[in-house]
């Protein structure tokens, strides 16, 4: 089906609407001499500049053409256009920064969309707002506010997102300021869901006076089925006049109809002036004028149209004739046994009856059918087509460069596999850019084991290694269990797993409450065996040692601001506890009688100045580490590592890494070896990331694909033994997960 687009514009600015057009807000149409396909294409363009100053008109006119240009010139896929304008539009900006001093610096933002036939691209950068309604649900674009959107004209590098979506009459694209996006999805789809360009723009300049919204620059695009071209255009006051040659494809046609003059009914149409730059078209008093595009189907698309018609033709024909025969012997007359049926020379009136029901039925169930399997074909073949244009960008492109188009090579075959699944010459594309990703990220792949798989676990979320020894810590049930290797480098013994510990369990006198971590606690000093120390929230430290099968219990001396304990980790005969209620770390030294002694905080030097933008904000960490000489790391819920000795903050940063950390929940410090490693545990990214003890980029790991689950998706901690060999045990879900790393 081929689409128009009806749109309008409205432009509120100090609690009222002006009658001229909005500066960035524009239509475009194919220029003469377009790339090959581009006189399909409508593109819609929402440009948003923000500084200290206001921007001048011309610049966003500027913008406009250069954006237009580039997208119009460029061949390849819509996406790969659209990438191109942005990057164009991105340069311009760039040059004009370069231009001007301090306060008329401008920074950008911009959604940019696409009509081609039913599809609708969409390209943001900055903090762009965007709204498409599909058959009366609103989505909004981006979902949520991007967190680190990187404004256009501020670098040469430009950060897009892309969007797709397939649209039919009566659907919706708004493109908005960003400062609209405190509207609800509720108050935005009310006003512009089957309403109409006219009603709607009344109902969003109504929003606006509502919701105090100071300025706002909208672009209401309406989608709706094509007529066919007219021969004569109608003007109130005149009498009926010649219209000029009906449009060629991809021009556009412009019908102009009177109505009584209103405020709330705009100029919604678009011209070219003869600068080049988009400039709104002139309009009666009192008339709504209406820029639509009338695309009319090419000769393949009719061929196609004519012999589904016959298709379904034939279909029909031979279904009515198979109801006819049904229907006729299902009213059959019967007869005594032995006697002729009487048979008559036509059909009965019921058969008649029937058939004038059934026909109709079939012939439209088999109409729909068809029209469903050819709509679903022609999607699919859209989607290979833009798949391998992406994937041909992909390979002639640089390193970096390359990269958005393997991002969108597995996006659109996602798409094509949920009409096809399984269909293999996707997979492989899909498979190839995969691949191609990891080559770029320098992802190591690895083939992850479930060592042991709880039957009634709640949450693994600890473990402690050593020698044949695994130390397993299931918060959600309280218990700990203890797993033998067999060897160093093998599996688990035949034995099932020895429960240690679990809540409520009474021991030295005192009863079990919920666990929160465990540590290994190596044979030093006071500490006369390998021991594992257990913490439980109310400040009970249960001590295990797995040479001699005995477990004890010590009630460490908490402070009154013991709040709400999290993490812990060893260092020589010192016991710290990270304490995200308290915003504290404890540390317990020891004491003669053996086991910690009493609890000192940490001494954090920032936390005791007078510059409270110093502070280490403790509520926000997710675990903390100790290294060999005594240097304690805090990994944060967001990403950073935080490196301090003896209270003093100390440089340390992740460097790098081929993407920051999305939702890290664990770091380990391995102290063996002449160069100790990082391991830092990020289930929001799947992966387990290798640094030095300088924060400098190593590897980082991904498990092997082979199936719908991804098992470092649920990653909670992780321990590496580097000795003998390097292999990795994590926690995740309900499994005891293993990787060899060489």
């Amino acid at each position: 089906m081929e689409l128009e687009a009806t749109f309008g514009y409205l432009y509120w600015q100090e609690d009222k609407r002006r009658k001229e057009a909005p500066p960035g807000v524009a239509v475009e149409r194919s220029v003469p001499r377009a790339a090959r396909g581009r006189d399909r294409d409508l593109l819609f363009v929402h440009f948003t500049l923000a500084s200290r100053l206001s921007p001048p008109g011309a610049l966003y006119r500027d913008l406009v053409g250069a954006l237009g240009a580039a997208y119009y010139s460029s061949s390849g896929s819509v996406t790969a256009a659209l990438r191109q304008a942005v990057r164009a539009a991105n340069e311009h900006l760039m040059a004009y920064n370069l231009q001007v001093e301090g306060l008329n610096k401008q920074q950008g933002s911009l959604t940019c969309a696409v009509l081609r036939d039913e599809e609708l691209f969409l390209a943001q950068a900055g903090t762009a707002l965007g709204f498409v309604t599909h058959q009366g649900e609103i989505e909004r674009l981006p979902p949520a506010p991007p967190g680190h959107a990187i404004p256009l004209g501020v670098g040469y590098g430009v950060d897009t997102r892309f969007y797709h979506s397939w649209v039919t009459p009566g659907d919706v694209l708004l493109l908005a300021e960003p400062a609209f996006v405190s509207q609800p999805d509720s108050a935005i789809a009310g006003a512009v869901t089957y309403q109409g360009v006219e009603t709607g723009l009344k109902k969003l300049e109504q929003l606006c006076q509502e919701s105090g919204v100071r300025q706002a620059r909208l672009l209401f695009v309406e989608f709706s089925a094509a007529v066919a071209p007219v021969a004569e255009t109608y003007t109130a006051g005149r009498s009926h006049q010649p219209a000029e040659q009906a449009p060629s494809v991809g021009a556009a046609r412009r019908c102009e109809l009177t109505r009584a003059p209103t405020p709330d009914v705009r100029t919604a149409s678009a011209s070219r002036s003869d600068e080049g730059d988009l400039a709104p078209a002139p309009a009666p008093s009192g008339a709504v004028v209406y820029e639509v595009d009338s695309t009319a189907p090419s000769v393949d698309v009719e061929r196609r149209a004519r012999r589904a018609a016959s298709g379904i033709a034939r279909r029909a024909a031979r279904l009515a004739g198979g109801a006819s025969r049904l229907v006729e012997r299902l009213t059959e007359p019967s007869a005594p046994a032995g006697q002729a049926v009487p048979r008559d020379h036509g059909p009965s009136p019921m058969t008649l009856g029937l058939l004038a029901v059934l026909i109709p039925v079939l012939v439209a169930l088999v109409a729909v059918a068809v029209y469903w399997q050819r709509g679903q074909m022609s999607q699919f073949q859209d989607l290979v087509r833009l798949m391998e244009s992406e994937s041909d960008l992909a390979i002639a492109g640089g390193r970096e460069d390359a990269r958005p188009h393997w991002d969108e090579v597995i996006r659109v075959a996602d798409q094509a596999l949920l009409i096809r699944p399984g269909n293999s010459a996707v997979q492989q594309y899909r498979d190839q850019a995969l691949g191609k990703l990891d080559v770029l990220n320098e992802v190591t792949r690895l083939a992850v084991n479930t060592l042991y798989q709880y039957q009634s676990a709640g949450r693994l979320s600890a473990l402690a290694v050593n020698s044949l020894n695994i130390f397993a810590l299931d918060t959600g049930f309280d218990y700990v269990y203890r797993h033998r290797l067999a060897d160093p480098r093998g599996p688990l013994d035949d034995r099932s797993p020895e429960t240690v510990l679990f809540k409520t369990q009474g021991v030295g006198g005192r009863a079990v409450g919920e666990l929160v971590d465990l540590a290994w606690y190596a044979k030093s000093g006071q500490n006369r065996a390998d021991t594992v120390a257990m913490l439980d929230s109310s400040g009970i430290l249960l001590m295990y040692q797995p040479s001699l099968g005995t477990l004890l219990s010590i009630e460490l001396s908490l402070p009154p601001a013991w709040e709400t304990p999290i993490a812990s980790a060893v260092y020589g005969d010192n016991y710290y506890v990270l304490d995200t209620g308290a915003r504290q770390i404890w540390r317990f030294g020891p004491r003669q009688e053996g086991g910690p002694g009493e609890a000192q905080p940490y001494p954090f030097r920032d936390n005791q100045d007078s510059d409270p933008f110093n502070d280490v904000d403790l509520s926000q960490m997710v675990d903390l580490a100790i290294d060999r000489d005594g240097n304690l790391y805090l990994l944060h819920s967001a990403g950073q590592v935080l490196k301090f000795f003896g209270g003093e903050r100390k440089p340390f940063a992740l460097t790098d890494l081929r993407e920051p950390l999305v939702a890290p929940a664990a770091v380990y410090c391995s102290v063996s070896g002449l160069n100790p490693f990082f391991y830092i545990a990020d289930p929001g990214s799947a992966r387990v990331v290798q640094t030095t003890q300088q924060g400098l980029f190593v590897a980082q790991y991904q498990a092997r694909r082979t199936g719908d689950t991804d098992p470092f998706a649920e990653i909670t901690d992780v321990f590496v033994q580097e000795t003998p060999d390097f292999i990795l045990y994590a926690t995740a879900g309900d499994r005891l997960l293993v990787a060899h790393l060489d």
